[in-house]
């Protein structure tokens, strides 16, 4: 997942926000993370959501930042 797309998450952002930039997750924990793999880049990145549904932070577990 290129750089610039995941500056675009913000907190407050909508899943349906974060569908519209990032595509759809390749794994879900639950209503609350969101993973997202980085292909030819090892890691991964984790969107967090809370309770309204909202972006709450992202994790960006990037090998090669």
């Amino acid at each position: 997942m290129p750089r610039h797309l995941l500056r675009q998450i913000a907190p407050g952002m909508t899943k349906a926000e974060v569908r519209d930039v990032l595509g759809d997750p390749q794994n879900r924990e639950g209503d609350y993370q969101w993973e997202y793999r980085r292909w030819g880049n090892a890691g991964w990145v984790e969107v967090f959501f809370n309770k309204e549904g909202t972006v709450d932070y992202v994790n960006d577990e990037s090998a090669y930042p």
